[in-house]
């Protein structure tokens, strides 16, 4: 992730007997962990990680972090950005 407090966040996906599993990091602490779920609807791969849900593009994550007044939720409540982009490091 290249915003919100340098990088503050991460999150590591790991294939483990044919399963995808998770962790999300606030920086060196685990803040969440579980199994990745995924779906496919027009073309576009949604992942799943615990409550949060993003698109998956070319080793590129995209999570929206917060809604509105009809869909309230915050997922990093730390950033105040309404997008994060989590890119795949080698």
């Amino acid at each position: 992730m290249t915003s919100c407090e340098n990088s503050r966040f991460k999150i590591k996906i790991e294939k483990k007997a044919g399963e995808y599993s998770f962790l999300i990091f606030d920086r060196n602490k685990i803040i969440s962990k579980g199994k990745v779920g995924k779906h496919t609807e027009d073309d576009t791969l949604y992942l799943n990680c615990g409550k949060i849900g993003g698109i998956y593009d070319t080793d590129t994550i995209q999570i929206q972090n917060y809604g509105n007044a009809m869909n309230e939720y915050v997922h990093f409540t730390q950033c105040g950005e309404k997008y994060l982009t989590f890119i795949k490091s080698k």
